[in-house]
């Protein structure tokens, strides 16, 4: 968890705008590490089409490491989020790279079934 919560943090101070908020809760199963910054005016993409040593490869490499990743934004703020499971409780591991829209703030994810 660690890795991916300096993986995204400083992609937000490097690509976004200050503040650069974390903040990490937990439901019942998992933990939700959340990665805010102020610029609204890009969003975050997962680097496919990139040469390999072009960067770019945080969120991928967050997905390979947590349950899954997405993002989504509010009136002033664009958050970026990865769930990670609770010691001793198993939960599936998405695995697909898929962008889809899901209930609640969550609405954007790469990572498999939605």
């Amino acid at each position: 968890m660690l890795l991916v919560v300096t993986e995204l943090a400083s992609n937000a101070i490097k690509h976004g705008l200050p503040p650069t908020e974390v903040r990490l809760s937990c439901t019942d199963e998992q933990f939700i590490l959340d990665v805010a910054d102020h610029d609204l005016s890009s969003v975050p993409e997962l680097a496919d089409t990139r040469p390999v040593d072009a960067g770019g490869r945080g969120l991928k490499l967050a997905l390979s490491l947590s349950l899954d990743v997405g993002w989504y934004a509010t009136d002033s703020t664009k958050h970026v989020w990865a769930s990670f499971p609770i010691a001793g409780v198993t939960l599936p591991r998405r695995s697909l790279f898929q962008s889809s829209r899901v209930a609640a703030k969550r609405p954007y994810t790469w990572g498999g079934t939605g």
